[in-house]
């Protein structure tokens, strides 16, 4: 049996553990969102020398959490992606 959800109310409260939750508009400060952007990127980045390195047949102990030697392996790695 199919049971199909409505809404009965939009834009009212809601009650989570005890307390009350109202939805309302996220906004971001532009500077914020760019830090935040700049990081994902990074970590993206970061993400793909781990993956490569493990295909290499690397253990992923030492790439996460990353250690001091992986991240000088990373910068290396970055720099010869941004000079190719």
């Amino acid at each position: 049996m199919t049971r199909l959800l409505r809404a009965i109310a939009i834009g009212a409260g809601i009650g989570i553990a005890g307390a009350g939750v109202v939805a309302a508009p996220v906004f971001l400060q532009s500077a914020l969102a760019n830090d935040n952007v700049q990081e994902a990127a990074a970590t993206v980045a970061y993400e793909e020398f781990a993956e490569e390195k493990i295909a290499e047949g690397r253990s992923i102990f030492g790439l996460f959490p990353a250690t001091e030697e992986s991240r000088r392996e990373y910068e290396l790695w970055l720099q010869a992606r941004r000079s190719s």
